[in-house]
């Protein structure tokens, strides 16, 4: 996945990235390709995503924030938000533009070795999905009440950034686990398999 979105920066006239969590360490593989089209090109690059399960990296929305023609919102409403999807929009003047829809967010795991899943399409081979995809983009980066713009260096924003997410893995398997208990799982087997589960990954229910 890397690099085959690597390939498509240069010839970009602009960019459209949806996803729900962005990292540090996926930031820093496209790092170059960015800076070089948001500065040195000087085009223009829009960024989608949100603060669901408190994923994304402070530093990471700062640093792409900060870019000349780079514009970021973030969806700060974890009751409310849907957002799960991952897609990469790179628009051509020329009629060429290319779209990748997929599973991967915007980290290192996700673009290396993840189990992922993505697909590209071509505005020339499939272009009422290219422009269904814009256009669904476009009513998102619309949307003042569900997306907020990113401001670098706001104090209010950052402290909402970092401020600790009660959407966790485990808070998310608790609920899941109430869930099951109305529908007639038992209390001692609903919560074994949450503790199974959470010891996998490291966290505690």
């Amino acid at each position: 996945m890397l690099e085959h979105l690597r390939s498509e920066f240069d010839s970009a006239d602009s960019i459209d990235l949806l996803c729900a969590f962005i990292k540090v360490s996926g930031f820093e593989k496209f790092r170059t390709e960015i800076e070089r089209h948001c500065d040195a090109r000087g085009r223009s690059l829009r960024v989608l995503t949100t603060t669901y399960m408190g994923a994304s990296d402070v530093l990471a929305i700062e640093r792409l924030a900060a870019l000349p023609n780079a514009t970021v919102k973030i969806s700060y409403d974890e009751n409310t938000t849907r957002l799960h999807a991952k897609a990469w929009i790179f628009h051509r003047a020329s009629g060429f533009s290319t779209a990748f829809v997929g599973s991967s967010n915007l980290s290192h795991a996700a673009q290396t070795d993840g189990l992922e899943w993505n697909v590209r399409m071509t505005q020339s081979d499939q272009p009422a999905l290219v422009a269904q995809m814009q256009e669904t983009f476009d009513q998102y980066w619309a949307d003042a009440h569900q997306f907020e713009r990113y401001e670098p260096g706001n104090d209010a924003q950052r402290v909402r950034l970092t401020r600790p997410s009660r959407r966790t893995p485990a808070t998310i398997r608790a609920r899941r686990c109430c869930s099951k208990l109305s529908r007639g799982t038992s209390r001692s087997r609903c919560l074994r398999n949450s503790r199974r589960r959470a010891s996998l990954d490291g966290t505690a229910i």
